[in-house]
């Protein structure tokens, strides 16, 4: 049987999974990136929960994987609007003390062990130069016309673009939810003595929520999710007004922290697609859903998105049928859907409870909080949530 072809556009690090992860012998995938073979320069960073640890462990994205990512074995949460000490109203931990609840790894170390893999990978051809002008239907097949008007023919097309880019917006017409936080996320890392740094730390703050995340014993990165309003009002002081935030809450936990790399910054907001492919194309990723950076679960979820879509490609190929008809397509949609929809309504709400001023639901909140620290097995159910995500 005549292979089928499959093309990824965008090379991201959700674009330079998916082509790695369905990368096989009896598939082609061509790999659409005009940056691929830049320096992928950022600071950010992405929390991989356990169980999908284990996945991109299994594609042997490198043999030094484990180096490639820090292990962390807490989970703690703050409210600093509950007490002015540091101390944590909810721990998350492994009912095996021995085993980690997630693990960091720096965008850039990633994205640079993926591009190395796909190089190696004959089922993968890297298309640096092709800049996609146009999709159409033809023979039975999808058609990227380029800007030099060469036609390429596939199978599938599977768009990992981002949210912002003209081919995603054109094929989710507008149809999507959109909340916009008026936050600004503040991604940096710090440096500070060297300690056994193996506890991720989130805290609530009037200004919006901060996160520790560390990456080695002696750097940590931080993500703060800072009110717009707040942020600006600093005008030329947002620097002096971030190092004082980060020496007050890190006073007990590092020593001689400081800043030790540029600020990046982008605008917050959520949204989720209503459908998620059309004629052959399949919108994936953080171009058809992204969800608040509070709980770490974004790229978590592209990821059991990821695995449920390799599996029915790898079935379907196995029978002899094609990839890309609206079947397939429609299985996956099933598959996804509804879990993605309802995980993103979760982390809304999570973010709501615990940044909420209503005095109510803050006493609420503290009292259930308290009553899950005590409770190992609703303890274990939370984690597992976050580790495996639902099926619904």
């Amino acid at each position: 049987m005549k292979k089928q072809k499959i093309c990824v556009i965008g090379g991201g690090i959700t674009g330079l999974t998916v082509a790695t992860t369905l990368a096989r012998p009896n598939l082609h995938i061509d790999l659409i990136d005009e940056n691929f073979y830049r320096n992928f320069n950022t600071i950010r960073t992405t929390a991989i929960s356990d169980s999908n640890y284990a996945f991109l462990k299994k594609l042997n994205i490198s043999n030094y994987f484990d180096q490639l990512s820090w292990p962390c074995k807490e989970m703690k949460l703050y409210d600093v609007h509950k007490n002015s000490k540091n101390i944590p109203i909810l721990n998350f931990d492994r009912e095996n003390k021995k085993n980690n609840i997630l693990y960091m790894v720096t965008n850039e170390k990633l994205s640079k062990a993926l591009k190395q893999k796909i190089k190696e990978n004959q089922n993968i051809a890297i298309k640096s130069n092709i800049y996609v002008s146009e999709l159409f239907s033809a023979d039975g097949l999808k058609c990227i016309k380029t800007f030099d008007q060469k036609i390429l023919k596939y199978n599938l097309i599977i768009v990992c673009t981002g949210r912002n880019s003209f081919l995603t917006k054109k094929l989710l017409e507008g149809r999507y939810f959109n909340n916009d936080y008026n936050e600004i996320s503040l991604t940096l890392t710090v440096k500070h003595k060297s300690v056994k740094n193996n506890i991720a730390r989130q805290f609530f703050l009037k200004e919006g929520p901060l996160a520790f995340l560390p990456i080695s014993n002696s750097k940590t990165s931080v993500i703060w999710s800072i009110r717009k309003n707040i942020f600006y009002s600093q005008k030329n002081n947002k620097k002096i007004f971030l190092i004082k935030k980060l020496k007050k809450l890190s006073k007990e936990i590092y020593k001689n922290i400081k800043i030790s790399s540029k600020i990046e910054r982008y605008n917050l907001n959520s949204h989720l697609g209503d459908k998620c492919f059309k004629e052959r194309v399949l919108v994936f990723g953080d171009a058809l859903y992204s969800v608040h950076p509070l709980t770490g679960q974004g790229f978590n979820m592209i990821l059991r998105d990821l695995q449920k879509l390799s599996e029915i490609i790898r079935r379907n190929i196995a029978l002899g049928l094609d990839i890309g008809s609206s079947i397939v397509l429609s299985e996956f949609a099933n598959d996804t859907k509804s879990n993605n929809f309802v995980y993103s309504i979760g982390i809304e709400t999570i973010k709501k409870i615990f940044t909420t001023n209503n005095v109510i639901i803050k006493n609420l909140r503290n009292y259930c909080t308290l009553q899950l620290n005590k409770n190992r097995n609703a303890k274990n159910f939370f984690i597992n949530l976050a580790d495996k995500g639902i099926n619904l």
